[in-house]
């Protein structure tokens, strides 16, 4: 019997290609990530019914854990994706603690298929040389179905004697033989040569399958991560560490945008540029990956040869490894040719559209493509001298090639880290870094990068929360493991109130990029603010652990340490930013010490320091929360409540402002007092 295969869902403007794994508007390709595909087939097949969380979770993660965040996620990239229907309704509706329903009715829904096996007619005559086997007469005779029955039962006797399922049961497992006996019955010579042919075809197919068969693989199927260190290079190179690294950076791009395995991102790796790992297992399991990707360079100035290998963190036991020589003027091809073999490694199951990502260039120079990786080695150091340096060697790369997005992008996340860091002018840098950004989108709209630097300028001098949110969701659309979006993205919903919305994103940040001391830092922040002190302490020592250099994470260490009832562990960590800090974290350390000093009854101490932040008050009024909150404690109300009306009306220097009097500990002895709780705004 001919059998049909759906190959289309057809509705409104919108084609689902279930062949070629693709939504289609219009004709024209829509970007999904894989999975995100997937749910919405799932939802489609299901239209009109509520389809459960747990229906999709068992169906497309039934192997692995995942956090219902991540479907979340998904759902909401599908709605952005499709829009609304023309009367105005969502596609995808939730259904409380159930689930979602795409909201169509089946027959809103076109459905294709097409036949893709055609089984050989039984014809009457056929059937009449097995006198044993008989015709339901109601069937349709293409319909019928072969039974085994004793001679003179009918198939309808027989199907109200047997359960239907254990009566195709006995036919496959008796009905071919039987066959086989009466037609060596009645045509002998003609079966036996049919039979002859037909165990030596297999007797062939068995040999040559024996002589040809591989050596088993290594299993991939638990491979959900990744990560690609910097490659070794062997040899006297010019900048080969930073070579390295630029090499790990572009897999890194292209891996990414399959968006079928969390990869991490090249700020975790590039702690392994200057400080190698013992081995790639150690570095795996400090990165939190199933896999490694390690490799080496060496280039004799015209050609370069490249040695890599995909290793298992769990065993060690490598899963591929190849070697590729090109000229040096053509590293692209090498960089496509092990992102398309690593992929092919993990038995990804690649759309056209993703093999169409591997196959992209972000630049064609070589020249402008070396000026990129040294933007991105000094990028990463992220110090004030090391991000000036990040910005020439990005304005390099754009003047020899201009189209180059990723360039762009660069440069705009160096000029917004610098703004946010407040290394130079804010003005200045937010403006440099908007129209950097906004030219890489120009070039290239799927750059994850540029929409969150563009997002950073928003949220530097909060001047546009919501307008940052559309960005980064913009990002996470694009890079949905991208850990510095969910960073940022977690940032933005703080500031909108969602302390717990946040946590979950800045989970999953470090969940995506665990060694980032920044993520770690902002994750114990929001756990602050969530009141979940306990575990607040064990990041932010995490942070410090990482990186003593990362901005205020000490500051985040105190206040974790203090709200826990440790005080001289916080009062040492201030002391240890204040001896080695930068000048504007030498100021918040000791502005946190005396609000600390004061309400540990060490007055003294902390008049001191307060006399010092008023004199600077009129140059420095972003000081103005640390002031009201240390006159509050000792005892200055009147004082306190002259720096608290400063300091809202002078918000832009204290963009977290709502989120602070809201959520943290600090104000809640204040917003409790008569005279101040009137003017807090709503």
């Amino acid at each position: 019997m001919a059998q049909n295969e759906v190959i289309y869902y057809d509705f409104f403007d919108f084609r689902l290609d279930v062949k070629e794994q693709i939504l289609l508007k219009n004709n024209e390709p829509v970007q999904l990530t894989h999975k995100a595909f997937q749910i919405l087939l799932i939802l489609v097949q299901n239209s009109g019914q509520i389809t459960k969380k747990e229906d999709i979770f068992d169906e497309l993660w039934s192997d692995s854990f995942v956090e219902e965040a991540n479907l979340t996620q998904y759902i909401y990239i599908l709605r952005k994706a499709l829009g609304q229907t023309p009367d105005g309704q969502s596609f995808i509706e939730t259904v409380p603690k159930k689930g979602y329903r795409f909201t169509l009715n089946p027959e809103q829904i076109s459905v294709t298929k097409e036949t893709f096996v055609e089984t050989p007619e039984i014809t009457s005559a056929e059937i009449g040389n097995f006198p044993h086997l008989e015709i339901d007469e109601d069937l349709e005779l293409n319909d019928a179905k072969l039974q085994y029955f004793e001679p003179g039962i009918s198939y309808k006797e027989n199907k109200d004697a047997l359960n239907i399922d254990e009566a195709d049961k006995l036919a496959a497992q008796t009905g071919f033989w039987e066959i086989v006996r009466q037609s060596l019955l009645s045509r002998p010579l003609l079966v036996i040569l049919a039979l002859i042919l037909f165990f030596g075809v297999i007797g062939a197919a068995g040999v040559y399958y024996f002589q040809q068969k591989p050596e088993p693989q290594a299993n991939v199927f638990n491979i959900r991560s990744i990560a690609v260190l910097p490659f070794k290079a062997i040899g006297e190179e010019i900048d080969k560490e930073k070579f390295g690294l630029g090499m790990a950076d572009a897999i890194i791009m292209k891996l990414s945008r399959l968006q079928q395995i969390v990869v991490r991102p090249t700020s975790a790796v590039f702690r392994y540029t200057d400080r190698p790992a013992a081995d790639a297992v150690s570095a795996g399991r400090e990165l939190g990956v199933d896999a490694v990707l390690e490799g080496t360079t060496q280039s004799n100035g015209e050609r370069v040869k490249v040695s890599v290998q995909l290793v298992r963190v769990a065993d060690g036991k490598p899963l591929w490894a190849e070697s590729f020589q090109e000229e040096t003027s053509d590293i692209f091809s090498v960089q496509d040719s092990i992102s398309a073999k690593v992929a092919t490694a993990l038995s990804l199951n690649l759309t056209k559209q993703q093999e169409q990502f591997l196959s992209e260039r972000a630049t064609t120079s070589t020249e402008a493509f070396e000026a990129y990786q040294l933007g991105i080695y000094f990028g990463n150091r992220r110090t004030k001298e090391d991000l000036l340096k990040a910005v020439e060697y990005f304005e390099q790369a754009i003047k020899i090639d201009p189209n180059f997005a990723q360039a762009y992008a660069g440069l705009a996340d160096s000029y917004s880290v610098i703004a946010f860091y407040r290394y130079a002018d804010v003005g200045e840098m937010k403006e440099k870094a908007r129209i950097a950004a906004e030219k890489a989108l120009s070039l290239n709209d799927s750059v994850a990068e540029a929409y969150v630097a563009l997002a950073m300028v928003n949220v530097v001098e909060a001047e546009s929360y919501a307008k940052a949110k559309e960005l980064l969701e913009r990002a996470l659309t694009i890079a949905p493991y991208n850990a510095s979006a969910r960073h940022r993205y977690g940032w933005v919903l703080l500031a909108n109130g969602k302390v717990e919305e946040a946590v979950r994103e800045m989970r999953l940040a470090r969940e995506y990029d665990p060694l980032s001391p920044a993520v770690n830092r902002a994750l114990c922040n929001a756990l602050i603010l969530q009141r979940n002190f306990p575990e607040a302490v064990k990041q932010c020592e995490k942070s410090v652990e990482i990186s003593l250099d990362t901005p205020n994470s000490r500051i985040s260490l105190a206040r974790a340490y203090f709200y826990n009832g440790r005080f001289p562990d916080a009062l040492n960590q201030l002391r240890i930013q204040i001896s080695g800090g930068s000048p504007n974290e030498v100021i918040s350390a000791r502005a946190k010490l005396a609000y600390y000093y004061a309400k540990l009854g060490q007055t003294d101490e902390a008049e001191k320091i307060y006399d010092e932040l008023k004199k600077r008050f009129d140059k420095d009024p972003a000081r103005a929360p640390d002031l009201t909150l240390i006159s509050f404690e000792l005892g200055e109300k009147d004082e306190a409540l002259v720096y608290f009306k400063r300091m809202l009306e002078n918000r832009a220097a204290s963009p977290d402002l709502r989120l602070y009097l809201t959520y943290e500990p600090e104000w809640d002895e204040i917003k409790a007092d008569p005279q101040f709780a009137p003017l807090i705004p709503k």
